[in-house]
């Protein structure tokens, strides 16, 4: 009698803690006043994700404009500086090649104590041409060295450029939130 006494109290004490773990498991109706807050608070959340994800679509754009920017604006410097390293191998060739030529022609035209003065005459009609020339190359060298200015206050100029964009870009990337 003491053992069905037992498990009777074991059966009893079973049936009650089922019982109350079937109702804590049981969902709890909030009273209407809660409901409408609650409904209120997720309203307002999500409005607040649609304002987030708006102004981060509209970051994501000027970030993808602004990258492409930046990458035609280092385009642009390489083909300028591209173009400066020629105009400067041009303006070395050229310099080297009227320094040669005027050194030539200034041993040809010095007037050696043999020629009378009319072969100094005819010797001088005769490089009048070459000194033309010597001339020309001159001209040429300033030419490039005007063109190699050019590239490069075009080449400062986009570098300005380039700059201004990465610092927007930085600035972009600070007003992002963190995650």
């Amino acid at each position: 009698m003491s053992r069905i006494l037992i498990w009777s109290a074991a059966l009893a004490v079973a049936a009650t803690a089922g019982g109350y773990a079937i109702a804590a498991q049981a969902p709890q109706q909030p009273p209407a006043g809660q409901a409408n807050d609650a409904v209120a608070a997720l309203v307002t959340e999500v409005r607040a994700l649609r304002t987030e994800l708006a102004s981060m679509g509209s970051a994501s754009v000027r970030t993808q404009l602004l990258v492409a920017r930046v990458q035609l604006q280092e385009q642009r410097l390489v083909h300028l500086d591209r173009q400066r390293a020629e105009i400067s191998a041009k303006l070395r060739d050229s310099e080297s090649g009227r320094a040669i030529f005027a050194g030539q022609l200034k041993q040809l035209t010095e007037p050696s104590a043999q020629m009378s003065p009319q072969q100094r005459k005819d010797a001088e009609e005769a490089f009048g041409p070459m000194k033309a020339q010597l001339e020309a190359m001159q001209a040429s060298e300033n030419a490039l060295r005007a063109e190699e200015n050019n590239l490069l206050n075009a080449i400062a100029t986009e570098q300005s450029r380039w700059t201004d964009f990465n610092s927007r870009l930085d600035q972009l990337e600070q007003s992002l939130p963190r995650r």
